[in-house]
């Protein structure tokens, strides 16, 4: 007979737990901040909720329902620190993360580390994150034919392009700075899905190191959220077109090898270099600042020693979240030569789900993909992204 109200006292502490962070977050929503305090924190204290933490972070920075407290905000910001860079989960991927955390709880486990592994078993923890954005564009179209350095592609102006992009978080807090270190890797590539054959024209490689210290500095209304250190490395893990390469390939005539002289070429395109950035924000307006230094190579190794010319030295990257969309802009310009490029990005939630969007890109400059660095290309897409 003791049976029945022990497991029924036990089902409502499991979806009392299942519904706190759920009860704070809508009165998060509802702007009612002095309600959703003490739910929070209860949430983050009994629960180890980090995304209650999160949202703490975000109470006593910005003096919602409490009076601004830095320390504080600071204390909850590295208490949610495996979510530091995340957006909170919403919808249907929320509720899905809320079911696989009560089969966990339900498990009969008593050894904790047992325990543990089933919860990262279950939860599909393995410490990755989105880095830039990630995005699939069926449609991608420039205004000139794309170059062919090999006899046997043909290549369409339009085509489709994908981008994946991750970040993995190992280390944190060293030198007592609150410093994140992480690892990221950004791969896109060019897809012609509209010609016979169906080639990837081109695919970039962009592994980094990057050491990030948040910060939380006012200057009037403008606040610095953050610095940002790099090493990188870029690169489109091509080689060299040879005779023989053109031989095997049917093309045998050397006068129109010397109309072609592109068929007999470097294809590569690499550089490594080191970043520094800084991120402000002014109201919902962030500005990104960040500048690069190539470092040299041999002339015997160097692929393409005139990049910079038409990279630049570094960029403004502008993001403005209004309601449920985000507008990204991204300025590159060399002073001495004039050379640059303009990116606008923009997203909106598709079909009301909480992790794809509508993906409208625009492009107009050099730089555009390695291959074609030093060709100017007006370009348009959409597609979906998948992070943002």
């Amino acid at each position: 007979m003791l049976r029945t109200p022990l497991l029924l006292l036990l089902s409502l502490s499991l979806l009392w737990a299942g519904t706190l962070f759920e009860e704070a977050k809508r009165a998060y929503d509802d702007g009612n901040y002095t309600g959703a305090l003490p739910l929070f924190t209860q949430s983050a204290e009994t629960e180890g909720d980090e995304e209650a933490a999160y949202y703490l972070g975000i109470i006593y920075e910005e003096g919602l329902g409490t009076p601004a407290d830095l320390n504080a905000s600071h204390y909850w910001y590295k208490r949610s620190v495996n979510r530091y860079h995340a957006i909170a989960t919403e919808g249907l991927n929320y509720d899905i993360e809320k079911e696989r955390r009560r089969f966990v709880k339900s498990v009969r486990v008593e050894d904790a580390e047992t325990k543990k592994t089933i919860e990262q078993k279950a939860l599909s923890q393995f410490g990755l994150r989105a880095y830039r954005d990630n995005y699939f564009l069926p449609v991608s179209c420039g205004d000139f034919g794309y170059r062919s350095y090999v006899p046997s592609d043909s290549y369409d102006q339009c085509e489709a392009e994908v981008q994946l992009s991750f970040g993995y978080d190992f280390m944190h807090n060293v030198f007592g700075f609150g410093e994140i270190y992480s690892l990221a890797y950004t791969q896109r590539s060019y897809w012609q899905i509209y010609t016979g054959s169906k080639p990837f024209r081109e695919t970039n490689y962009n592994p980094a190191f990057i050491v990030t210290v948040p910060r939380n500095d006012h200057f009037g209304d403008v606040a610095l959220k953050g610095l940002s250190f790099s090493l990188e490395h870029h690169s489109n893990g091509q080689g060299n077109v040879t005779e023989q390469g053109l031989v095997d390939a049917n093309v045998t005539n050397s006068i129109l090898i010397q109309q072609h002289p592109e068929w007999v070429q470097n294809r590569s395109r690499s550089w490594n270099f080191a970043t520094i950035s800084a991120l402000f924000e002014y109201g919902a307006l962030f500005a990104e600042f960040k500048g690069w230094f190539r470092f040299p190579e041999s002339e015997q190794y160097d692929d393409n020693p005139d990049l910079l010319d038409y990279l630049g030295y570094g960029s403004l990257r502008l993001y403005y979240p209004k309601g449920k969309s985000i507008t990204q802009l991204q300025l590159r310009h060399n002073i001495v030569t004039g050379k640059g490029a303009i990116e606008g990005a923009w997203t909106y939630p598709f079909a009301n789900r909480a992790s794809t969007y509508w993906y409208v890109k625009l492009f107009s400059g050099y730089g555009e993909s390695l291959i074609d660095y030093n060709h100017y290309i007006n370009k348009f897409g959409i597609g979906l992204s998948f992070s943002r």
